[in-house]
């Protein structure tokens, strides 16, 4: 991801090709007073800029979630792709990722990390690990969201690549105090998002 100046945008990490771009909605007094407790909404657009994919993360004072959900959905279906929700741990940071595909039975994916420092998020289903987030050293971007290969094939694999973007913005937010936001100073590099998106 890299700071487009209004929101970021999701670089593949190997050839460096933009894929699509990322922004929020939410007020400047939520932004300035309730950090990332705030209500927002957060958007996956095109490369056009059309937003595809919407998580809309209401006020939460301690535990952030999220309903992840298609922009414009087909006539008759709701258009509800999953949901991100942290879950309180003492000393480790955890957040859960659900599929909305009805009878899935693959499970919750588990990002979480055993560290208090700015360390790397495992992603997981059961033992299983499908990939990481991290943050890039030297300053050379926000999050790096990199997949296993095959990891996802438990899953519709599109679907659940979308919800793990929508988590690693979680982790960047609620974290490490990054949003794509206006008023979030970012700088970002994504590496694997080509992997993710494709």
């Amino acid at each position: 991801m890299h700071d487009a100046g209004d929101g970021w945008v999701l670089m593949n990490g190997e050839m460096g090709q933009p894929l699509a771009f990322a922004s929020e909605e939410s007020s400047w007094w939520g932004q300035l007073l309730a950090g990332r407790s705030r209500q927002a909404t957060y958007f996956l657009l095109d490369l056009q800029r059309r937003p595809i994919v919407k998580m809309d993360k209401p006020y939460a004072m301690f535990m952030q979630k999220g309903s992840v959900t298609l922009v414009n959905p087909e006539e008759g279906s709701e258009g509800a792709l999953g949901a991100i929700e942290q879950e309180f741990e003492m000393i480790k940071r955890r957040v859960l990722v659900t599929d909305a595909t009805p009878n899935h039975a693959a499970g919750t994916v588990v990002i979480e990390s055993t560290g208090l420092a700015n360390g790397i998020f495992n992603i997981t289903l059961g033992s299983t690990v499908l990939g990481t987030i991290s943050q890039p050293r030297y300053g050379l971007g926000v999050a790096t969201l990199s997949l296993t290969p095959g990891g996802l094939d438990p899953f519709r694999s599109n679907r659940m690549r979308v919800l793990l973007i929508f988590g690693c913005f979680l982790v960047c937010d609620t974290y490490w105090g990054l949003s794509p936001g206006p008023a979030t100073v970012a700088k970002a590099g994504m590496a694997g998002v080509g992997r993710v998106l494709l």
